[in-house]
């Protein structure tokens, strides 16, 4: 039944996008040893993600497809809360000199997330060569998709955006918060909303006319309601209201956080 069919992935993915980015953020707010049991806890959900991922890909069904989206979210939380803490980020830790702009201001901000982005791209890699051949790609298309919308979010806080995020940002990475830009709606967030709206729109229409195996239309439930969140997330960053009030953990996240 398509209903069925339909709510079961789209629940499931809107709880656990909201559910593990309420948690990472919870963790992050942690200090001394509940931090590093977090951290540790945290690790090793990335190593059975990376696991259950390429186990995915050689499962062509229903529970494979699942497997693969909820893995992904799994290594998804490492690169998030090792990010957030200062863990893995890059090797420049310095505020945004003031009236700096143009390609200095570029180099610098890349700087400051440089190990991040190798960290995501040896995730990547782990995720997407076993699916090369393989007959499930939900964990391959889940991690693409997360990672292109992520790196167009990053992009339009640097460009321009009304809401900053600054309340998600502990004391360690409180200095990525001077090199974004405070503007209203740019050309780059509205033609990203767009596009994100339009590949969110074909997504569904995808899915829903797919006359296929079982498992692939779960597959594709899933990645149709991620870029539908996605496309939440990028509006997010201009509608005149404060994304912190999703997980109101803004308070406890503005506290000195101790180092893992």
């Amino acid at each position: 039944m398509v209903t069925a069919e339909l709510l079961i992935p789209v629940a499931l993915a809107t709880g656990l996008w909201w559910g593990l980015t309420g948690l990472v953020l919870w963790a992050c707010s942690l200090t001394a040893w509940p931090l590093r049991i977090a951290m540790l806890v945290c690790t090793v959900g990335c190593y059975v993600g990376l696991t259950g991922a390429a186990e995915s890909a050689h499962e062509p069904s229903v529970t494979g497809s699942y497997l693969g989206f909820v893995s992904v979210l799994l290594v998804w939380c490492w690169l998030e809360m090792t990010f957030l803490l200062g863990l893995v980020t890059g090797p420049n830790r310095e505020a945004c000199p003031p009236h700096l702009s143009g390609t200095a201001r570029f180099k610098l901000a890349f700087g400051t997330i440089a190990y991040h982005e190798l960290a995501l791209l040896l995730a990547g890699a782990a995720i997407l060569i076993p699916s090369f051949g393989a007959q499930n790609h939900t964990a391959a298309v889940t991690f693409l998709v997360m990672w292109v919308m992520r790196l167009s979010a990053k992009l339009n806080l640097f460009f321009g955006v009304r809401n900053f995020y600054e309340g998600f940002l502990p004391s360690p990475t409180r200095h990525l918060a001077s090199y974004f830009r405070r503007s209203r709606l740019t050309v780059t967030l509205f033609v990203s909303i767009w596009l994100s709206a339009g590949l969110a729109a074909i997504a569904w229409m995808e899915a829903t006319a797919m006359d296929t195996l079982a498992y692939e239309r779960v597959g594709a439930f899933l990645v149709a309601t991620l870029l539908s969140l996605s496309l939440l997330e990028h509006l997010l960053l201009v509608l005149p209201i404060a994304p912190e009030r999703l997980w109101l953990f803004k308070a406890r996240l503005q506290r000195p956080v101790a180092n893992a």
